[in-house]
């Protein structure tokens, strides 16, 4: 029976009667054609074989309908319109035209489903056989059928078989060109297959795997862009009624996709497909369930190997464990330990990025499970066996890994044997000793015999390099041979030419900055630590700290250090801005400056004068500012304006700045003397995880600088008026000012330097304990002052203790002598270097100082010519303030951050929360605090005044007083803030520096938790609010600081003890010029200094002597 009729055209042919291919005759008849072309009809009977060979004869192209296609090579390629035609050896060649299939051919089918049986037939006689004539068939019968089928669920049938088909001989043959024939293929089935989405998925399936395929061979090689998009598009369209087939299958193109571009989109996407496979999943299908949660383990890992998102491990950990809950029947022993190794890996990757115990005691558990149960044979035997050598050297158990250590692998692949090397090495790291010397030598034994193997990579060979450096290193550390510590050089300058990498880097500034070294030199030890220093892969404070050790070691001056590339100054400064790092307890964080003060006492300086000597000032600047104020400043990026963020991320922002300040806050567990292995996990992953969401905003456009420190004279460029602001610092020898000036609002800012001879480092230490002793000196004799002041003065109490707002420790000596040698050594010639000339009121300009170091404890503002009359009646004949009017600031960054989000104060906005604690826990009584609160509550009206409950209400009782839940629970309303209290500075923890409530102690940790983004003013009527702590001589941390931190724009305080009856004076005086100003115009940040400066000068013109008004200083813009 005749299946199906071909017409061959003659070409290159002879005419005949008969035609013979490959042994078998065929009867032809010639049969013309109207352009003029011979033909020759060929009847082709069933027998298969014979059917089989004549089609791996006929090479060329085949016509079906109007659709070309090639058949070459074995190789059936259709060349559809949309697709470019692709060039065809000479050879002989036939086009075969399909006339007829007659009715009997398969009864009751058409045409086009006749051939599509004829392709299932072969397609299935290829499965049993594997035939590839067989499968050509297949091909051949599965393309004809797609061109006759007309019938469009018959259609979509024939395009799913014939990708089958097509895909199996891809296998075959595996040809790039044949790949993207085949590709377009699937392109045109799924643009030509119907509406079903049945149809469409399963044409889209076969598209994403050849993809996948193409992706993972071929690489960027396979450059078909449009294949992609159109998949994508597709598989989009689909979101209603996707198959559990079809997501799996599109993740995997996913991740193939971002292997290659990089898109880290597709890892979020994977993650989701994960998910949605998992629902898709067949309940039944144990197995099935079991990958699926594999997979999305495995998800959650990729995306965290790439964005280091703490929650995605978690999730790793979790979906893995899950997985153990599905063993189908066939699930063997076998298969449990391999998965068991896996989680177990997972596990292990969690403990090193967070470092919790609880993880790497787990991992110990599964991976001696894993060793215990298989043997040498089992895929996973040594992998396991050396992790768990690994975990046992975290754990500090030497003895057990060296006992698991012997028995590993004595060869094997160089990775593996690697791994082994480095545990001998890590193993004799843990308890160095000349008995233990045969660990190193057996690492170095190994590292040795692979290094010059033939087969393996340049990559590997660099990664040995490194580690026979390192292992050299440990040897010489114990035996002192000089040989290792010239061959530990040599090896690590291999590996850093061929991949420069933090270990070397480090290893090499060791040993060339060893003093017992043979090679010690300064010089090539400083050329390494430069670019180590800018190595993003290492914790900042132990990196500060090494190469603090390093350098003080070997060059104590630091004098080397300075006259090296300004690269190391840089780095050296960036990297003391991260020292205070805030996934640090807060307390931990102050404690970790602390220990820098030694090295940043001698850096600084030197840094400083090096800088300023190149006329680099406004490096200089932004050097000094990254240098200090690390503690607020690392502190306040969690209270950046949430307008600042994107609003893709400000949810997020906010949600783990306020987590990250919760844990590390002050009554979140201490880590610092007693650690807390379950919160220092946390804070470690709660911190990658705002570093994460950090670098993905800074990848938006125009936020590439989101919380990196900005040049501070940009910052202070954006909203300065004609002010001048003038840095004070110690150099090596002398001391400088750093003076930054606007001369009006049109010109740009100067910055000049001006140096200070002869105040040296010793010299201003004597001038800043002085200012302390005898500040508390006379602050004892201002209890029951003996001058003209008119105020009615409180008597002592019962108990005979004195009426001051501070508890005292000694007695010092006069301010005066102090006063005048500040005038002369520092105000003096800062006033003349700005050619100012004395002036009253409003026309003098304002004036920041922005000390550091001992500057940080001397009363700038009030230095002056002070002198006392016979009556008792000091007056000035030269001062600060008949120049400028005075504030202070932190940082540059400080006031430049507060000048960029201050809003003027209007009347309506004002909330005024006013306390006072005459009777406190602690200390003396303050009965003259409830005279205060009454005469500031004649200026300022009930209804601008926030309503305290009886016992906490001076105004109400006199012997009320404030309590500190009270101050917590309503500062966060208030714009206006005023306590009049006892205040005692904390020179052993400055955190712990307090006002003294009537029920408690009132810290500035405990304050650090109230953001005011829209506070205006902090009065703190009491002693010592704005006295630095010895102990950190770069850090303001006290109490008007922390006001400044909670976001109040201006603060006022006291540098040492104040006199009970001053407070009202000032505060009356201060409030009434802000009530006047406000209910004329919305209240500027002028007011409050020029307000403050009257006050005191008020104060002066009682003829009342410095320590009694010297100490009120103003904070802020």
């Amino acid at each position: 029976m005749t299946i199906l009729q071909v017409r061959i055209k003659l070409s290159k042919m002879q005419h005949s009667d008969h035609m013979e291919i490959d042994g078998n005759r065929y009867t032809a008849e010639v049969v013309p054609s109207e352009s003029g072309d011979e033909y020759v009809d060929i009847g082709i009977g069933s027998e298969w074989g014979n059917l089989s060979n004549t089609m791996t004869k006929l090479k060329g192209n085949m016509v079906s309908c109007s659709t070309p296609i090639v058949l070459h090579n074995n190789a059936l390629t259709p060349l559809i319109p949309e697709y470019p035609k692709f060039e065809i050896p000479h050879s002989p060649w036939v086009v075969l035209t399909v006339i007829n299939a007659p009715q009997s051919c398969l009864a009751g089918d058409s045409m086009g489903a006749s051939l599509l049986r004829l392709g299932k037939l072969f397609s299935e006689q290829y499965s049993s056989y594997k035939q590839t004539s067989d499968l050509e068939l297949a091909i051949l019968f599965q393309w004809f059928s797609v061109q006759f089928l007309h019938d469009q669920d018959m259609f979509d049938l024939a395009i799913g078989y014939l990708l089958l088909s097509l895909t199996d001989r891809f296998a075959l043959f595996s040809e790039m060109a044949q790949l993207y024939r085949i590709i377009s293929v699937a392109k045109w089935g799924l643009n030509h297959c119907g509406t079903n989405p049945s149809s469409q998925g399963t044409v889209l399936a076969h598209l994403a795997y050849l993809l996948t395929i193409g992706y993972k061979r071929y690489g960027k090689g396979l450059n078909d862009h449009e294949a992609f998009s159109l998949c994508r598009g597709f598989f989009d369209k689909l979101a209603e009624d996707r198959t559990y087939r079809l997501v799996t299958t599109f993740r995997g193109l996913i991740y193939e996709h971002f292997r290659l571009f990089s898109d880290v989109d597709n890892l979020h996407e994977a993650v989701q497909l994960s998910y949605e496979s998992l629902t898709l999943c067949p309940m039944t299908d144990i197995l099935e369930h079991r990958q699926c949660y594999q997979a999305l383990g495995q998800a959650h890992l990729q995306r965290f190997k790439v964005l280091h998102h703490p929650t995605d491990l978690d999730e790793a950990v979790t979906q893995t464990r899950e997985s153990f809950k599905f063993q189908p029947k066939d699930y063997t022993q076998e298969n449990l330990m391999q998965d068991t190794y896996r989680l177990a890996s997972i596990i292990h990757m969690r403990y090193e990025a967070w470092r919790d115990p609880v993880d790497l005691a787990d991992c110990i558990q599964k991976l001696r499970e894993v060793v215990d149960t298989t043997s040498d044979g089992h895929p996973d035997y040594h992998a396991s066996l050396l992790l768990l050598v690994r975990c046992l050297i975290q754990n500090r158990d030497q003895e057990g890994a060296l006992v698991l250590l012997r028995r590993s692998p004595t060869g094997g692949k160089g990775e593996l044997m690697l791994e082994v090397a480095q545990l001998w090495r890590m193993c004799f790291e843990q308890h160095p000793t000349v008995s233990d010397e045969s660990l190193i030598n057996e690492a170095i034994h190994i590292l040795q015999a692979f290094l010059h193997r033939s087969d393996l990579s340049t990559h590997l060979q660099t990664k040995i390099k490194l580690e026979l450096g390192l292992s050299h290193i440990a040897r010489f550390k114990l035996l002192c041979d000089n040989t290792d510590a010239t061959s530990a050089a040599r090896w690590l300058m291999e590996s850093i030419v061929e991949h420069p990498n933090s270990s070397a880097l480090r290893a090499l500034v060791e040993v060339y900055l060893d003093q017992e070294s043979p090679i010690f030199d300064v010089g090539i030890g400083l050329s390494h630590l430069a670019p180590l220093l800018g190595m993003g892969d290492l914790d900042h404070m132990e990196l500060l700290h090494f190469a603090y050790q390093k350098l003080l070691a070997v060059d104590p001056s630091l004098n080397v250090t300075m006259s090296s590339d300004q690269t190391l100054l840089l780095k050296l400064s960036l990297l003391l801005g991260h020292a205070a790092n805030i996934q640090l307890h807060i307390n931990s964080r102050l404690a970790a400056l602390h220990s820098l003060d030694d090295f940043v006492k001698r850096f600084l300086p030197l840094a400083m004068e090096k800088l300023c000597c190149a006329g680099l000032l406004s490096e200089a600047l932004d050097f000094l500012d990254r240098t200090r104020g690390l503690f607020w400043s690392q502190t306040l990026c969690l209270r950046t304006d949430i307008n600042e963020v994107p609003p893709s991320f400000r949810d997020r922002f906010r949600l783990l700045s306020n987590h990250l300040e919760l844990i590390t806050g002050s009554y979140a567990p201490l880590t610092w003397d007693a650690p807390d292995p379950a919160y220092n996990s946390l804070r470690i992953r709660v911190k990658a995880e705002f570093d994460q969401l950090v670098d993905q905003i800074r990848a938006t456009p125009g936020k590439e600088c989101f919380l990196k420190p900005a040049p501070v004279v940009e910052m202070l460029s954006k909203k300065s008026k004609s002010d001048i602001i003038v840095t004070l610092f110690v150099c090596s020898d002398c001391s400088r000012a750093l003076i930054v000036q606007r001369k009006s609002e049109h010109e740009d800012l100067v910055i000049s330097s001006l140096e200070l001879d002869g105040l040296t480092e010793d010299n201003l230490g004597i001038l800043a304990v002085s200012v302390t002793r005898s500040s508390r000196g006379e602050a004892e004799e201002v209890s029951s002052p003996q001058s003209n002041d008119s105020v009615n003065q409180e008597s002592k109490d019962e108990k005979g203790a004195c009426d001051t707002r501070a508890i005292r420790l000694s007695k010092g000596l006069s301010l005066v002598e102090i006063l005048a040698k500040i005038w002369q050594k520092i105000v003096k010639h800062i006033i003349q270097k700005l050619g100012l000339n004395k002036r009253v009121g409003h026309d003098r300009p304002r004036l920041w100082w922005c000390p550091t170091g001992h500057f940080m404890f001397l009363p700038l503002h009030a230095a002056g010519m002070y002198t006392m009359r016979s009556d008792c009646f000091w007056y000035a004949s030269e001062q600060c303030s008949d120049y400028v009017v005075s504030s202070y600031t932190p940082t540059l960054a400080t006031l430049a951050n507060g000048r960029h989000s201050f809003e003027p104060l209007a009347y309506s906005d004002m909330r005024m929360l006013l306390t006072a604690v005459p009777y406190p826990y602690q200390g003396t009584l303050l009965r003259g605090t409830s005279s205060e609160l009454q005469r500031i509550a004649s200026v300022i009206p009930s209804s601008l005044r926030i309503t305290l409950c009886p016992e906490d209400d001076t105004l109400l009782d006199p012997k009320a007083g404030t309590s500190v839940n009270t101050i917590l629970d309503n500062l966060r309303d208030a714009t206006l803030f005023h306590l009049a209290s006892h205040g005692v500075q904390d020179a052993t923890n400055p955190l712990d520096s307090a006002f003294i409530m009537r029920d408690g102690r009132l810290t500035i940790s405990s304050l650090m938790h109230l953001p005011q983004p829209r506070a205006f003013l902090a009065f703190l009527s009491a002693c010592e609010t704005a006295k630095n702590a010895q102990g950190q001589s770069n850090e303001a941390i006290h109490l008007v600081a922390s006001m400044l931190f909670v976001g109040f724009k201006s603060a006022i305080g006291t540098m040492w003890p104040m006199a009970d009856i001053d407070g009202p004076d000032v505060a009356e005086m201060i409030y009434q010029q802000l009530l006047t100003e406000a209910m004329k115009n919305p209240v500027d940040c002028d007011v409050i200094p020029y307000a403050l400066d009257d006050a005191t000068r008020a104060m002066q013109q009682k003829g009342l002597p410095p320590d009694r008004w010297a100490q009120f200083v103003h904070y802020g813009i």
